[in-house]
């Protein structure tokens, strides 16, 4: 500015991070799992602590800042299953898993 001082401009990120599932194989091939795994995940909380409160939660592989997110973000969030964090809830999804028999195989050996 004029008077020789900095002046500080904010610009959104343009990066992301997320959390993949190869489902074809293991026991992630089973949504029961996959929706265990989201509910056992606080991804406020996760996202506050890893970007030190400089992050935001997005659903879709988008960055706040990208204009696919800005243009589709109500739709995405209309559209997506959301899971809020519930260890209770994620319990119950892997008992009607393993009722419905799709447990994993124990015989498997951990080698």
């Amino acid at each position: 500015n004029s008077n020789g001082a900095f002046v500080y401009t904010h610009y959104s990120r343009a990066g992301y991070g997320k959390l993949q599932f190869f489902c074809d194989v293991t026991p992630t091939q089973f949504v029961e799992v996959r929706q265990a795994i989201a509910m056992l995940l606080d991804r406020a909380s996760f996202t506050d602590t890893f970007c030190a409160g400089w992050g935001s939660v997005v659903n879709g592989p988008y960055s706040s800042a990208m204009w696919q997110y800005q243009e589709s973000k109500d739709v995405l969030a209309d559209n997506l299953n959301s899971y809020a964090f519930d260890v209770d809830a994620a319990g119950r999804r892997r008992l009607d898993h393993e009722r419905e028999g799709r447990g994993l195989d124990r015989r498997r050996s951990a080698s």
